[in-house]
């Protein structure tokens, strides 16, 4: 298997971490910041696409508590 994808949403729908070709980057996540800034605690939404070895491919979506 192999993640295509990841994206997560702030509760309005704003865009807040997006990163392709994850499977190539061991360093891949979120840390937590917005433009440099501490985000806000509070629920994020998650979308992951993921692309498994028979050719089948997955959208997963849930939610994460940021918690500071």
């Amino acid at each position: 298997e192999r993640i295509l994808s990841v994206e997560l949403f702030n509760r309005w729908g704003g865009k807040v971490f997006s990163q392709r070709n994850v499977a190539t980057d061991v360093y891949f996540g979120w840390d937590g910041n917005l433009s440099g800034q501490k985000a806000e605690a509070g629920v994020y939404i998650y979308r992951v696409e993921v692309l498994f070895k028979d050719g089948v491919r997955e959208v997963y979506g849930g939610d994460v508590t940021l918690m500071r």
